[in-house]
């Protein structure tokens, strides 16, 4: 079953046996330092400790995770401290679903250029005139095209 389908079903089941008093979570991990990670099942703790520096170049906390990591997590949502957690999926990944640090971006990423404006060929920006009646007018469409065509002036 999919990580989807695991996360849909564990609100559905939250949602339907919380007047029971029933918690339904579960625990969405990241890379983890296991056999189905290295590829192959019969993989030995010495391929395993291998495959650790290499996925670990990756990671946001430098490293993979570990089968204890997710039993960790386990163990607290079981406890009374998450008395009040439903519903919920517990992300251990060792901050991937975050993303990339700014300093591991790509330089694409990351250099400074000018912001660019894609206007269709005859289309011209509005008047700052017509913009102020559209503000006064209230209606919130003319609203966002007023702070839309503001916008794209300043920055063409």
């Amino acid at each position: 079953m999919a990580k989807a389908a695991v996360i849909h079903l564990t609100k559905s089941v939250a949602l339907e046996l919380g007047d029971y008093g029933i918690r339904s979570n579960c625990i969405c991990p990241g890379i983890i330092a296991t056999p189905l990670a290295a590829g192959f099942a019969k993989a030995t703790d010495e391929q395993l400790d291998e495959m650790k520096p290499r996925f670990g170049r990756t990671q946001v906390l430098g490293r993979i995770g570990d089968p204890v990591d997710i039993a960790n997590a386990a163990v607290w949502l079981a406890s009374d401290e998450s008395s009040y957690v439903t519903g919920h999926a517990q992300v251990v990944d060792g901050g991937a679903f975050a993303g990339k640090p700014w300093n591991k971006q790509h330089e694409s990423m990351t250099a400074q250029r000018p912001i660019k404006l894609y206007r269709p060929d005859g289309r011209r920006a509005r008047s700052a005139e017509v913009d102020q009646s559209n503000r006064s007018s209230g209606r919130p469409s003319q609203i966002a095209s007023t702070y839309f065509s503001i916008f794209s002036t300043a920055a063409v």
